[in-house]
């Protein structure tokens, strides 16, 4: 499918409201995929791709691993996951990476495009950055937040006890 994406993140570093506003799409062919095999824990690993639309295997954003889909609401959807990126020679690091992905009209315009990047008109539609960006960390991590995490074991203490 034909996306516009943003990437929220920077090295694992949320980025605000205004530097995501002030971010340019970058539009591509997304895909997401289960990897062949399974991780060390057992588990399918997700990978979601942006290619480029002319030569769909020329990726133009670092592959998402272990992807999700967090948040959607009409065009517009959030997908978390992992990037690797190569800090040095040699030596990856997995990221945690937000997509803020908007849907394409097939029968959008080069012109509309750029008049798109020019008004910052994305930031219009579909989802919100602000909306987008408030998510708890539990969230993103498929848990609880530790707070909730502490306070059950305590409650279930209770409970056998009477």
């Amino acid at each position: 499918m034909l996306v516009d994406v943003v990437r929220m993140r920077h090295h694992g570093v949320r980025l605000s409201v205004e530097q995501l506003r002030r971010a340019l799409p970058t539009r591509g062919t997304l895909q997401v995929m289960a990897r062949p095999g399974h991780d060390r824990r057992g588990t399918r690993v997700i990978v979601a791709t942006l290619l480029d639309t002319t030569q769909l295997n020329l990726p133009l954003l670092p592959l998402l691993e272990y992807a999700r889909l967090t948040r959607a609401q009409d065009d517009a959807f959030v997908l978390f996951g992992f990037e690797r990126v190569e800090v040095q020679v040699r030596q990856p690091m997995d990221y945690p990476q937000s997509w803020l992905c908007r849907l394409v009209s097939t029968a959008a315009s080069e012109a509309e495009y750029e008049e798109e990047q020019l008004t910052g008109h994305f930031t219009n539609r579909g989802m919100d950055f602000a909306r987008a960006t408030r998510f708890p960390l539990g969230v993103f991590h498929g848990r609880q937040s530790q707070a909730k995490r502490r306070s059950r074991p305590q409650q279930d203490q209770r409970q056998t006890r009477l």
